[in-house]
């Protein structure tokens, strides 16, 4: 029986950028997957906290070229704000980090779908044939994403919500948790899904849209995330 102290040390270090409820269910992945071990946060919220979830949070942005220097190669963006989180990517990027794919294993992913580098797949996770999934998207916690559906970078599907086949999510747009979205479906760039919401029509980019079935209802502010940072 190998020991967990052995089975950490077979690990890659990793360092999670965030620290709050988000944090908390992509280092759940992280620990489940088995391919890395959660070293230690950053946050630039709180960087005053001396730990989270029992492990050391290293102040904010600032600590990240030590920790590089150090020989930490791995990161994760684990905020759910999708403006926010292209942000931190490219400064993370910048840097030289890594940002791997993290897929919890109870997510079920067909052997030819695509998951890019930082995109992040919680339990219960359907991805299936031919799909593509961009660059630091957050498939959350029971989401389903249907063949040949293409989601852009920095996306997040929210727990709960299904995609029909054949639908194109833009980049850093939001669909909303339990909402679902037709078959062929095209939802533009940098637009917020309402909870709940049926999508039966496209929609296009900087729109807020929600309702049965969903209509866009005004322009998304340039600031606006649609979520609470969690």
């Amino acid at each position: 029986m190998t020991s967990d102290t052995g089975a950490t040390q077979n690990k890659q270090p990793l360092i999670i950028w965030g620290a709050s409820g988000h944090a908390a269910s992509v280092a759940d992945a992280i620990d489940a997957q088995g391919r890395y071990s959660v070293h230690g946060y950053i946050d630039d919220v709180q960087p005053d906290k001396q730990t989270f979830l029992n492990r050391p949070l290293f102040g904010d942005r600032s600590a990240l070229p030590r920790l590089l220097a150090e020989g930490i190669r791995h990161i994760v963006i684990a905020v759910g704000a999708n403006q926010a989180r292209q942000t931190l990517t490219d400064k993370a990027t910048e840097l030289g980090f890594n940002l791997p794919a993290i897929i919890h294993p109870s997510a079920v992913i067909a052997p030819n779908a695509v998951l890019e580098p930082g995109t992040v797949a919680l339990a219960g996770v359907i991805v299936n044939s031919e799909a593509h999934i961009g660059a630091g998207t957050i498939l959350n916690t029971a989401c389903s994403v249907d063949h040949h559906c293409h989601v852009g970078p920095m996306a997040h599907i929210a727990p709960g919500a299904r995609l029909g086949g054949n639908t194109h999510v833009g980049h850093a747009t939001l669909i909303g948790i339990g909402s679902t979205v037709s078959n062929g479906i095209r939802i533009g760039d940098h637009v917020i899904v309402g909870a709940g919401a049926v999508v039966v029509g496209d929609l296009e980019s900087d729109v807020v849209a929600y309702g049965c079935p969903a209509r866009a209802v005004r322009q998304r502010r340039a600031d606006e995330s649609g979520l609470q940072r969690n």
